[in-house]
């Protein structure tokens, strides 16, 4: 019980250093003093009394420590014997407490979120397609100077569009209402994943299963505190396996299809899935009906967004797929990428040969999933561990788990050693060895040094 205060306590802490985290964005503190102006106003004079304490420094530091708190905390409740005799409702609203808690920080891992506010704009406030029309083409508005991405097109599906225009609306051109809103659709998407998972773990324990998802420190911060839609996506996957079981097999493939929709990456479990009904039975009428389901879905997406939008759309795919961030093909920059992308199709080849029950297929997903993040993606995002977190609670406790977790962890921290390069030389290869290294070397180490556990 204490560590789940002690928990919820860090979460506080963080939600007090975002804003401390946020003095040191000048343009941010230009971009909400136009919503705000004398709130921007006491925000650059407070910026201005806290230059003498070390304002890059400090906070940094503090980051790091608050973040190795909450994992710290995070492992004792999954070790510890309280969880055992809770209730699966007990888990969630705890988890629920935790998002109450970050709901009210301030996005500054991230700003993402306000890509997601202008892109929705776009249709909403202005009349025009965001697959083909940048954000940038509408320089007065009010939210153009918080958002990283506005020279680019949206990169998102037409179900990410659809889902936030209910934000949008509420939002309109209020900061604070908008964000809340964006980070409550996320919310509430993380309460439907603990729902789903709860589900699919049947008459199981389902306690601590459902702790390892609902209660991660990274799940918790980039939903409800930076708003990221891997949410949306990761809750639709989770839904497509649980009409798998149930083989409403139209219907899973329709779930994968709007999870595609979202965001591309939920498409790869269509094939585990097409692997796994071909192995288990000789009906192809069940795997025609999952594929039915999803193209069904996929054209009526496409039919939405149109042809232009869809040849835009997968231009700016390439395009993105030559950025390079925090990852091995960024660290060795100078090797083609195939180099990476050979071995890892023929991994998966191997993987997927294994499949023979639900189990190992969230097994292999769940693995595959970990080798792509940690060796073979391109541009590499700190948040991208939420889409195994919810599947890793189907699994018992092994090596893989350990190190799925552990790489969890490791992408929160990482966000104070990239504060920490950006006031140095962050251009530096050492850096982005330093990163990487960071980020991979310790889940590689657990893998290969610890044994399987049990689950309880």
């Amino acid at each position: 019980m204490k560590y789940l205060v002690l928990l919820g306590l860090s979460f506080l802490a963080y939600t007090f250093l975002s804003y401390i985290l946020l003095l040191r964005n000048d343009w941010a503190l230009d971009a909400i003093a136009q919503f705000y102006p004398s709130v921007g106003q006491t925000l650059v004079q407070f910026r201005e009394q806290a230059l003498p304490f070390h304002l890059n420094t400090i906070p940094t530091v503090l980051l790091f420590a608050i973040l190795l708190s909450a994992f710290f905390c995070y492992v004792k409740i999954l070790r510890g014997q309280w969880v055992t005799i809770q209730r699966p409702r007990n888990i969630l609203l705890w988890s629920l407490a935790f998002q109450g808690i970050v709901l009210f920080s301030y996005p500054v891992l991230s700003s993402d979120v306000f890509d997601y506010i202008l892109n929705t704009r776009i249709p909403f406030v202005y009349g025009k397609n965001p697959w083909t029309v940048p954000a940038i083409d509408f320089p007065g508005d009010p939210f153009i100077n918080l958002a990283s991405w506005p020279r680019i097109t949206s990169v998102y599906g037409p179900v990410h569009h659809l889902l936030t225009i209910i934000p949008a609306i509420l939002g309109l051109n209020n900061l604070a209402a908008s964000l809340l809103g964006f980070k409550l659709l996320m919310i509430a998407f993380t309460v439907l994943g603990c729902y789903t998972v709860m589900r699919l773990l049947g008459e199981r324990n389902k306690t601590r299963a459902l702790a390892l998802f609902a209660l991660n420190p990274l799940l918790l911060i980039e939903t409800a505190g930076n708003a990221h839609n891997d949410i949306i996506m990761v809750t639709f996957m989770l839904v497509s396996l649980l009409a798998l079981r149930k083989q409403r097999f139209l219907l899973s493939g329709m779930f994968i299809a709007l999870g595609t929709l979202v965001k591309l990456y939920a498409v790869v479990l269509l094939p585990f899935y097409i692997f796994l009904n071909l192995k288990k039975t000789t009906d192809l009428g069940k795997t025609a009906s999952l594929l039915l389901g999803f193209m069904v879905v996929m054209v009526a997406g496409g039919w939405f967004m149109g042809k232009e939008s869809i040849i835009n759309q997968l231009q700016l795919f390439g395009w993105v797929a030559t950025l390079k961030l925090n990852s091995l093909p960024n660290l060795l920059n100078m090797i083609p990428d195939w180099i990476f992308t050979l071995p890892f199709v023929l991994f998966a080849l191997f993987t997927v040969r294994t499949i023979g029950s639900e189990k190992e297929l969230v097994a292999a997903y769940v693995k595959l999933t970990l080798v792509y993040l940690m060796f073979v993606v391109t541009l590499y995002w700190a948040w991208y561990p939420i889409w195994y977190l919810p599947f890793l609670s189907l699994l018992p406790i092994t090596k893989l788990t350990k190190a799925a977790l552990t790489f969890s962890a490791t992408s929160s921290l990482q966000y104070a050693i990239l504060f920490t390069s950006h006031r140095f030389d962050y251009t530096n290869p050492l850096w982005t060895l330093a990163i990487y290294a960071f980020l991979v070397v310790p889940p590689i180490g657990v893998y290969l040094f610890t044994n399987d556990g049990k689950r309880t």
